[in-house]
């Protein structure tokens, strides 16, 4: 084995153990780690609902990602979204969010829900011209 393929991924018992696993969800765990979800790459789902999680920029490496749901994570800071391009599916209702700018850039979003954040304005969604469903 050399350098290149001796990574994180391949070394972490998570990983090897889940490293097929395709849809994980959590829900109401408030002891998630993050660290730890991003190194199973094979997920296409993943549902962190109602979890306390801030921070999601780890889940960057999770590139086959297709749908994400995230509801109910009130101080979810959601500047790292623009780099999960390949979502379909998108869930952020109940985040207390009021801006949502950083989204404009997921254009092949078709599923957004948005419910339960007030005041937001959704203008910056005309950019995204394959979303069909928003809640």
């Amino acid at each position: 084995m050399n350098q290149s393929e001796c990574t994180l991924c391949s070394r972490s018992p998570i990983c090897v153990k889940y490293r097929k696993l395709k849809q994980l969800e959590l829900l109401q765990y408030h002891d998630t780690d993050i660290n730890i979800i991003s190194q199973i790459v094979s997920l296409i789902t993943l549902k962190l609902d109602f979890c306390g999680l801030i921070d999601i920029d780890e889940l960057k490496f999770l590139t086959l990602l297709k749908e994400l749901s995230l509801s109910g994570n009130f101080e979810l800071d959601i500047s790292p979204l623009p780099a999960f391009v390949q979502l379909v599916a998108l869930d952020l209702s109940s985040c207390s969010l009021r801006d949502i700018n950083k989204l404009q850039s997921l254009t092949n979003l078709k599923q957004l829900s948005l419910n339960g954040n007030y005041g937001v304005d959704i203008v910056p969604l005309q950019y995204l011209k394959q979303l069909t469903y928003l809640d």
